[in-house]
């Protein structure tokens, strides 16, 4: 995930990491914030759904 972020960051004309890195040349505060948190959000929903099966492959080998 991080990795796609930076790509469309760096070369990129659509995405998250574009209007992140937009918001910031534009000095959008309310852009760049929800940006983030939109992206720390899909971060712990990713953690979270791995640890999830990281548990019940645990249960099932118990």
């Amino acid at each position: 995930m991080t990795a796609a972020v930076i790509g469309e960051r760096t070369g990129a004309n659509k995405g998250v990491g574009f209007i992140l890195a937009n918001g910031r040349e534009r000095a959008d505060a309310a852009a760049v914030i929800g940006k983030e948190f939109l992206l720390s959000l899909t971060g712990r929903a990713f953690f979270a759904l791995l640890d999830h099966g990281r548990r019940r492959m645990e249960d099932r080998h118990r």
